[in-house]
This record gives C-alpha cells, sequence and structure tokens, in this order.
C-alpha cells in the first residue's frame, strides 16, 4: 500500500480562522468526539487568516498548534486515499448531498456516512464549497475534492 512521505499542506477551518500549513506525513488527520482529547496538529510554516469581517491582517508563524475541539474542518492537499483513516471513511455508503450549516459557514458537497441516522464525529466530505454565513464577510471561502467535517459545529442541512 502506498503511503506519504513528504510533508503536504492541510487547511484547518475554525469559527474565525483559515489557518494553513503543512503537517508530517505520518500525522494523523481526525476529528475528536466531545467527550475524548485528541492530539494537537502542529502546522509548520502557517499561515493564519481572519474569516471575519472585517478581516484582520494574516499572520504567519513557523510553527501553530491547532486543537481538534475548535476545528470544523480539516481539508488536506494530498491524495485523501492515502490518509490513515481512509479505511474506516470508505466504508462509509451512504451519501447525504445538500447544503451543510456549520457554525457561521454553509457548505455544499456530499458527505458519506455509515446509514441513514448514523452521523460519525469525524464525517468524510466530497467535492466542497465553504462560504460564510456572516452579514458582509469579505472571506471568499473555498473549495476543495475532500474534506473531514465535525459533527459538532454541524447545525443541520438542506437535503439536495
Amino acid at each position: 500500500m502506498a503511503k506519504i512521505t513528504a510533508p503536504y499542506t492541510l487547511q484547518v477551518l475554525t469559527h474565525e480562522y483559515l489557518i494553513e500549513g503543512n503537517v508530517a506525513p505520518d500525522s494523523s488527520i481526525h476529528l475528536p468526539r466531545p467527550d475524548e482529547q485528541g492530539s494537537p496538529l502542529t502546522l509548520n510554516n502557517a499561515q493564519i487568516q481572519s474569516t471575519r469581517t472585517p478581516p484582520a491582517p494574516a499572520r504567519s508563524c513557523a510553527s501553530f498548534v491547532c486543537t481538534g475541539n475548535g476545528v470544523i474542518a480539516l481539508i488536506p492537499h494530498v491524495d485523501y486515499t492515502l490518509l490513515d483513516y481512509y479505511g474506516s471513511w470508505k466504508q462509509y455508503r451512504t451519501a447525504v448531498n445538500g447544503v451543510f450549516y456549520l457554525g457561521p459557514y454553509w457548505m455544499t458537497g456530499r458527505l458519506m456516512i455509515p446509514s441513514p441516522g448514523m452521523i460519525p464525529s469525524s464525517i468524510p466530505a466530497y467535492d466542497i464549497r465553504f462560504g460564510s454565513m456572516l452579514p458582509g464577510s469579505q472571506w471568499a471561502g473555498l473549495t476543495a475534492p475532500f474534506a473531514l467535517i465535525s459533527n459538532l459545529w454541524m447545525q443541520g442541512w438542506e437535503a439536495a
């Protein structure tokens, strides 16, 4: 089985920031349940951008430690089929298409869940597009082929 062998870019979307940096090839990309402690992720050569209005100046740092319970989405820029948890995610057979409401954002795309009515703490999402629900937001949003979404911040969705 192929493995990720080089650092790759990871975007972390929180309620107020989009943080982008490089993670080690062996980084474990998952979101903890609210009742468990997750291992923090370290992003190197990080850029921190506000998603609020008015936007705060972007910041840069050599190393940013990201904790899991404030994360809305993890967006890896690598072949997601090579991630550690992909073996579990590919077993999710129920597709849910729609507009999803996550914290201050909307997202379009396709979520994959184990079965109707069963929503795991970490939800794989495909062909996603994020935008802001905040009035007057100047954040341009983002698109990606894959993201891992936290159900902790999901308020619901409009079925497609």
